[in-house]
């Protein structure tokens, strides 16, 4: 038994060296210097001490999930002590669509109760057409609302995000050329919230006129260090 626990170790140090190397062989030198002097920045934004190998390694993780580099970068400049629901949705796939997710969950509630159940629902539909596919589904539609009954509501909000997923997906959205929000104000359930939420943290507009206080104190937060 100490044998084969040996030898799954051994395999699993291989395994892991093996997943080094290959990362490293993938890198394009100006990407990932570019990424590290992000990530360090960031990290001495947020009080703590960046370094090149925890910058690597957060480099792996992300392309491992199927981060583009540009992808990573736009996540780590996102990041604030405020650690919002939005900025966590910043260079995944679906983006916009999981942002506007997020402002749904967000409505009439409080972060802290969304937050322990987010990661499930985006976990069972990481993407408008997974959602859609799990709402044609018999038990679907009560799955999602028992999943959201903590945040009251939750026959209302499984009907706004049934119908915004549905318009998402039959307008093709987002643009492809799109460089504001306003091509979201036509889905079900985005409103001014959603719609800022998408131009500060999809587009980069940081702008202090927003309507909620949450936003607001983000997008103050970046200037504040310097990221405009």
């Amino acid at each position: 038994m100490a044998l084969n626990r040996l030898d799954d170790s051994y395999r699993q140090m291989m395994d892991e060296s093996d997943r080094a190397l290959s990362f490293m062989h993938d890198q394009k030198p100006y990407e990932l210097q570019r990424f590290i002097d992000v990530y360090i920045a960031k990290q001495r934004e947020l009080g703590s001490l960046g370094s090149y190998a925890s910058a690597t390694l957060a480099l792996q993780n992300w392309r491992a999930r199927g981060y583009s580099y540009e992808a990573a970068i736009r996540r780590v400049e996102a990041r604030s002590s405020l650690n919002t629901l939005q900025e966590q949705q910043v260079g995944l796939a679906n983006e916009e669509w999981r942002i506007i997710v997020a402002c749904i969950l967000l409505n009439q509630t409080h972060g802290r109760q969304v937050r322990p159940m987010i990661s499930q629902l985006l976990a069972r539909a990481p993407g408008p057409r997974e959602f859609c596919r799990w709402m044609q589904q018999i038990d679907g539609p009560k799955e999602l609302q028992t999943l959201l009954k903590p945040l009251g509501f939750n026959q209302r909000r499984q009907r706004t995000l049934t119908a915004m997923s549905d318009s998402f997906l039959m307008l093709n959205c987002p643009p492809a050329e799109a460089t504001n929000a306003q091509w979201a104000e036509s889905l079900p359930g985005v409103g001014p919230y959603a719609r800022d939420s998408l131009d500060i943290f999809r587009y980069g507009h940081l702008r202090t006129t927003c309507t909620d206080t949450w936003l607001n104190d983000y997008v103050k937060w970046r200037i504040e260090h310097g990221r405009t």
